[in-house]
């Protein structure tokens, strides 16, 4: 078993849908089992994981805390974006969103993040947070937001900051 020192985070990239449950078994042997609104995890264990998958490829990441990942295709613009930003994204980033609209995969990225890194599922109720923010506190909880493209993607993480990170990308062999 792969194990994870409290500063660090875990990247592997994967092109086949159910790949990432052969790199979980990197980090744990128990069974997965998926929480009130659909996120994955694995019961006693100290990892925390998230997967997301678009256009046929996929990430999974790994942490001792909290932790979402959502990625895009840089040149991914619903038609609608508007109206899901009116719907989902905090004031401040539907006003950045107008004035620079290839901003899009970056605020879609770190909403679908948190959410995933929170457990949530889609809410609008979290629509009054700024998420263009690098950190914020919720709940008592600081939470750490990153992104950064990386092979046509924009890759977002969110994570419970107890500890800071680095950031490892691993292959999957």
């Amino acid at each position: 078993m792969i194990s994870l020192l409290d500063s660090e985070i875990h990247f592997y990239w994967f092109c086949e849908m159910d790949s990432w449950r052969s790199i979980l078994k990197l980090y744990s042997s128990g069974p997965v089992l998926y929480g009130d609104h659909g996120k994955p995890f694995v019961e006693d264990t100290k990892i925390h994981f998230s997967v997301s998958h678009s256009k046929g490829r996929g990430m999974i990441v790994f942490s001792n805390q909290e932790i979402g990942v959502d990625i895009e295709p840089i040149s991914r613009s619903p038609q609608k974006k508007e109206e899901i930003a009116n719907r989902y994204f905090s004031p401040p980033e539907v006003s950045l969103l107008k004035s620079n609209a290839s901003i899009w995969p970056r605020l879609w990225t770190r909403r679908e993040a948190f959410y995933k890194a929170l457990g949530t599922g889609i809410n609008r109720k979290w629509n009054t947070i700024n998420l263009n923010e690098d950190s914020l506190t919720l709940g008592g909880v600081r939470f750490q937001i990153k992104s950064f493209q990386q092979d046509s993607f924009e890759i977002s993480v969110v994570y419970s900051s107890l500890y800071p990170k680095k950031m490892k990308f691993l292959k999957n062999s």
